[in-house]
């Protein structure tokens, strides 16, 4: 059975041949963030928590919270969050890891 190293050094190598993001490959969450008011999230799983001051959400690689104030969804679609607000802190929460 592969390792997970394994498994994202071939899906690098199958993004690079066919020019196609490796985040899209792997699934794999994208986070974009402009200064502190806008953050532009691609490949979530599924949405745990949002409410004014956080949003949480569950992807392949674990679970990412974000946490500040005034937050907006701004764009939602099946694979794409807009999100803007004024944000203090992203946290990557790794599968295996405490959250």
């Amino acid at each position: 059975m592969k390792t997970r190293i394994q498994k994202y050094n071939i899906a690098n190598k199958v993004s690079e041949i066919t020019d196609v993001p490796s985040h899209l490959i792997t699934g794999t969450p994208m986070i974009s963030i402009v200064d502190n008011e806008l953050i532009h999230i691609e490949n979530y799983g599924s949405i745990i928590e949002f409410k004014e001051d956080v949003l949480r959400f569950k992807s392949k690689r674990g679970i990412t919270i974000i946490k500040g104030s005034d937050f907006e969804i701004t764009s939602f679609t099946v694979t794409t969050i807009e999100l803007k607000g004024l944000f203090r802190t992203v946290e990557l929460c790794y599968e295996g890891e405490e959250q």
